[in-house]
């Protein structure tokens, strides 16, 4: 089957591996810049309204979007020009 394949074909348990290292590139940082801008935001309304609110969560998450989106745009070219270097001239 295909995983019989991978590891005949691609170099064993190592090949089950290859190219994650370009998704990592941007995965990684994506979920940091999430989680503090989330938080960061979330925590700054609460202390400005002293309550928790459901808009605080909706304005936290908008926040994160578009954080994610500004910091994370080049990671992403990052990384898919990594991926299309790790792939030329394969065929």
């Amino acid at each position: 089957g295909t995983l019989a394949a991978v590891f005949r074909h691609e170099g064993g348990f190592a090949g089950l591996y290859r190219g994650v290292s370009a998704p990592l590139v941007a995965v990684i940082p994506s979920f940091a810049v999430s989680f503090f801008v989330f938080d960061a935001t979330k925590t700054q309304l609460q202390n400005f309204t002293r309550k928790e609110d459901v808009w605080q969560v909706c304005i936290a998450g908008g926040a994160t979007g578009f954080a994610t989106t500004f910091f994370l745009g080049p990671m992403e070219r990052l990384k898919v020009l990594m991926q299309m270097e790790n792939n030329s001239g394969k065929e």
